[in-house]
């Protein structure tokens, strides 16, 4: 009796093992069902961080002029190659707002023979059509108002950093040196043969000091400037635009010698990006803020996809502004980026079409006011 009792006693037990094993198993597989249903759902609707943040421009109904309307929508991760090509932009730390000329001088006393050597320049400004334009060098030697002799340099296809590397030779005919100057002047020639000025560099001669000819970098003027605004900052932008896929990437990287007025309290600036299309704003996004610093670090990428004919159409503003934890935003200043505005913005973005698929990056001033 005692052994019958043991037997159906280990029986039950077995079932009741069975039973909770199964009721286990079970329990497991729909906790692993859940789990991975709500990891998709979290993967396909999760907010996206600031530097993963993509729009797409949609071609919608027609515009006054012929022109589109454009309209914001989420874009896909997975086809930002802009950045996760993951080439080094191209800063330019100085650029000026027509570029650099590098050349070397060397004066041969015995020949009374005055040498000016051309060796390349970086960052000029494309007015026309980079595709189709051409960039000549012509040289002059002056006295005073007076152009002595003239050169011009075989002209070639114009290109964000053109090299020529040309010796060019003026006979001095007896003018002391330190009484003559130069002028190298930049011409742009358009697919009509017109000429447009890109800009020049002038070097009086009695403040050269020859010796061994070393290469050295000077400005490219262009026509008188504006008085400058108010120093408020600087802005580093990278710019880049593949024409294949029709993206342009901005990626707001720092900021440098914010001026900014309150610092009481959580503060911290931040940079506001607005896509605009004949003055009429299409959408906005900004940047984190960066507590507390006046040289904030962003690293943080926006992607646009934008027709190539759009594209000589679009403004790009930013906003600097500062953000605290009481009343409004504090308005820094701004920068504009395309092919309708001036200065920096428009060197920029001209570099960013001579220079196609390869991200540009420059220091922009930042200038007071939104």
């Amino acid at each position: 009796m005692n052994d019958y009792m043991a037997v159906k006693l280990v029986l039950v037990l077995a079932v009741v093992v069975g039973v909770a094993s199964a009721l286990a198993a079970a329990l497991l597989a729909v906790l692993c069902k859940c789990c991975w249903v709500w990891w998709r759902y979290r993967r396909t609707h999760r907010k996206r961080s600031p530097s993963q943040e993509i729009y797409v421009i949609n071609q919608k109904s027609s515009w006054p002029g012929g022109i589109t309307y454009q309209t914001y929508e989420n874009g896909s991760v997975a086809d930002y190659e802009s950045i996760s090509s993951g080439e080094e932009p191209y800063i330019v730390e100085t650029p000026g707002d027509f570029g650099k000329l590098q050349l070397w001088l060397d004066f041969n006393k015995d020949e009374d023979v005055l040498i000016i050597g051309l060796v390349q320049a970086k960052g000029i400004i494309c007015k026309t059509n980079v595709q189709t334009a051409y960039v000549s060098p012509a040289i002059q030697l002056c006295k005073g108002e007076k152009i002595l002799d003239e050169r011009e340099i075989e002209k070639q296809k114009m290109t964000f950093e053109p090299q020529w590397n040309e010796e060019v030779l003026f006979s001095l005919d007896g003018n002391p040196v330190e009484t003559l100057s130069f002028c190298i002047r930049l011409i742009e020639l358009d697919s009509f043969s017109n000429s447009h000025l890109i800009g020049q560099v002038e070097l009086s001669l009695d403040e050269v000091d020859f010796g061994e000819p070393q290469p050295k970098w000077h400005d490219i003027a262009g026509e008188p400037k504006k008085p400058p605004h108010e120093y408020v900052g600087e802005l580093l932008l990278s710019l880049n635009y593949f024409p294949t896929t029709q993206r342009l990437t901005i990626v707001i990287l720092k900021a440098r010698n914010l001026k900014i007025e309150s610092t009481s309290g959580l503060w911290g600036p931040a940079v506001k990006v607005f896509l605009m299309l004949n003055k009429t704003r299409l959408g906005r996004k900004r940047t984190a803020m960066q507590k507390k610093t006046l040289n904030p670090v962003y690293n943080e990428a926006f992607t646009f996809k934008v027709t190539s004919d759009t594209l000589q159409q679009v403004t790009f503003k930013l906003l600097v502004v500062n953000k605290h934890s009481h009343g409004s935003d504090q308005n820094i200043g701004h920068v504009l980026l395309g092919q309708q505005v001036t200065g920096s913005g428009f060197a920029h973005w001209n570099h960013m079409l001579a220079s196609l698929r390869k991200p540009i990056a420059m220091w922009h001033p930042i200038v007071p006011g939104a």
